[in-house]
Parts: structure tokens; C-alpha cells; sequence
């Protein structure tokens, strides 16, 4: 059990915080690749209690900004997405997916370079990888290698993505994600709904042992998890699932389907977004999988954070 302490200082993810710096570190996934539309509105996003807004330009490239404009800190979530730049609603300044100040239309010819040549946005490193965009936060350093995961070097129609705001400090609902116990009990209901005889096959094995054995194995980038469940026939379940620091969980399923994982980002101290993601290593998903994979669970695409 941890200490009051402990668990203040894992869960808090602000600026300030131990953790919040730590996790700064890492590439961060913060949308869905399809929230952004070349040349569409832009798109605020909040992680680690700050505000950010992503766009993607004409020619494609996806670029993560500080919220307020340099300027006079109107919210660029509402500035204008045309010509590979952001042009800020008040004063019309337009910057480049690089930060670069453009154009300054609200000062005479002869004083424009004055700015041109000081003012910049403040931009982040991003990438546009496994159906999600990524960035990463920590300001003045360089960031570490790209995830090298199998779904981050598929083509785009092999991984499908669904994003979930959830309420709660990201630990609990990572917890929750990594928690193999609940299985049985809470989610008992869905075998009679499960729409293959493997994922019905999947459940009951989970309601024959709602108390599995869990042990860990330490691994370089985080840890393995078995959950160990004794069939009546004597023969033991072993399912793993695999943590990769801080936030990416592997989920066991069975041989031969999609595969998927959840991760878990803080956006404050008291909200999270998890990312869903299935994919297929040989072959793009389709639709039949896509259902499968999501049965009674209608898509909700909006990606606001209110």
C-alpha cells in the first residue's frame, strides 16, 4: 500500500511535479490521427494541466503550438488554418507549422521584419504515428527514439483507434486497465454478447476463476503480468499482458486475431484520455473487425475536451 505521500507524488502531473516532469520525457499520443484535417480548425488539447492546440497544413504536417498566441494571448484553438500556418483571429499574425512568424498585417511594411525576426510560437516536437499524433513536452531538451512499436510502423488502414475521456487521475484508470481481477465480475455480462465463440471461450474462462494468482516480472521498459487462473479440468489459463513505461498496456487475446493495447495519458489531476488501439500486423482491418472488436459500443468521434 503506498503512503499518502507516494500516491501524491504519482498521480500529481503538473509542471511542477515530480511526475509531471517525468513524464514529459516520454512521447506523449494526445489525439486520434483523424482529428486533424489538413486545413481544418484546430484542435485544443490539454496534458499535464496545460493547454495546447494541434492543426495539421495544406501539405499534410501536423504541428503542436502553446495555446495563446505570443502576442496578445488569444487562444490559437480558434485561429484560422489556411496556407500551411495558424492565423490568430485578433490581430491576424500567422505563423508556420515551425513556429515562424509570417506575417503581421496590423503593423505598417517598414516595421514588420521587426517581429518577423523575434516573435516565433512555441512549438513542440510531433509525430503523425499509429493512427494517433504525438508530441513531446519537455521544453529545451532533445527528445528520446520514437516508439519502435509493431502498430507505430504498420500502414495507417491496418491500426483503428478510439479515444476515451474518462474522470478519473490517470493512475486509476491505468490501474484499472492492468487490474485482470475485475474481469470475471464486471465484465461477466458480456459474455452472452460476445460475437465470436473465441471471445465467449475468452470469458468464461474469466467467470470459471474470478480470483486469479497474479505475478510480475520486471523487463527493461516496465513489466510482464500473468494471471494465473485453475480450470476444473486442471489444466491452468495463463494470460500476460505487458507494461511498457509509463502508460502503453498490451493486452493478452487470443492467437490469430487483432491485437491491442491501452494507453493512458494524463490531462490533470483529476481527468485522463485512454487510447484504444487494435490493429492487424499482416493485413488492413476491416469493418467486420472494426464491429467485432467494439460490439454494442456505438463511435463517438468528437474529440472536445469540456
Amino acid at each position: 500500500m503506498l503512503s499518502r505521500e507516494d500516491n501524491e507524488t504519482l498521480c500529481r502531473v503538473g509542471a511542477a511535479t515530480p511526475m509531471g516532469a517525468m513524464l514529459r520525457q516520454y512521447w506523449v499520443p494526445v489525439l486520434r490521427s483523424e482529428a486533424l484535417e489538413a486545413d481544418g480548425a484546430p484542435v485544443r488539447i490539454t496534458v499535464f494541466g496545460e493547454n495546447y492546440v494541434a492543426f495539421r497544413a495544406t501539405d499534410g504536417r501536423v504541428a503542436v503550438f502553446d495555446e495563446a498566441c505570443p502576442h496578445r494571448c488569444a487562444s490559437l484553438a480558434l485561429a484560422r488554418n489556411e496556407g500551411n500556418g495558424l492565423r490568430c483571429i485578433y490581430h491576424g499574425w500567422k505563423f508556420d507549422v515551425s513556429g515562424k512568424l509570417l506575417e503581421v498585417p496590423t503593423e505598417t511594411a517598414d516595421r514588420q521584419a521587426l517581429f518577423t525576426d523575434k516573435v516565433r510560437a512555441r512549438t513542440y516536437h510531433t509525430r503523425d504515428s499509429g493512427g494517433m499524433v504525438w508530441a513531446f513536452f519537455a521544453k529545451d531538451s532533445t527528445p528520446p527514439k520514437f516508439p519502435d512499436f509493431e502498430f507505430t510502423n504498420l500502414p495507417a488502414d491496418y491500426v483503428h483507434v478510439r479515444r476515451a475521456i474518462v474522470n478519473v487521475n490517470w493512475v486509476q484508470a491505468m490501474e484499472a486497465v492492468l487490474d485482470s481481477s475485475h474481469l470475471g465480475m464486471l465484465h461477466s455480462s458480456s459474455v452472452l454478447l460476445a460475437m465470436t465463440e473465441s471471445a465467449r471461450v475468452q470469458q468464461t474462462t474469466c467467470l470459471s476463476n474470478t480470483a486469479p494468482k497474479i505475478k510480475y516480472a520486471l523487463t527493461p521498459y516496465g513489466f510482464k503480468e500473468a494471471a494465473l487462473r485453475e480450470q476444473p479440468d486442471g489444466t491452468v489459463d495463463t494470460r500476460i499482458r505487458e507494461f511498457v513505461a509509463p502508460w502503453h498496456a498490451f493486452l493478452p487475446l487470443n492467437p490469430g486475431g487483432y491485437r491491442q493495447l491501452v494507453t493512458t495519458v494524463p490531462i490533470d489531476d483529476v481527468t485522463c484520455m485512454q487510447f484504444f488501439i487494435i490493429y492487424h500486423s499482416n493485413r488492413p482491418m476491416t469493418q467486420d473487425d472494426i464491429a467485432r472488436a467494439w460490439f454494442r459500443s456505438e463511435e463517438h468521434t468528437s474529440e472536445l475536451q469540456s
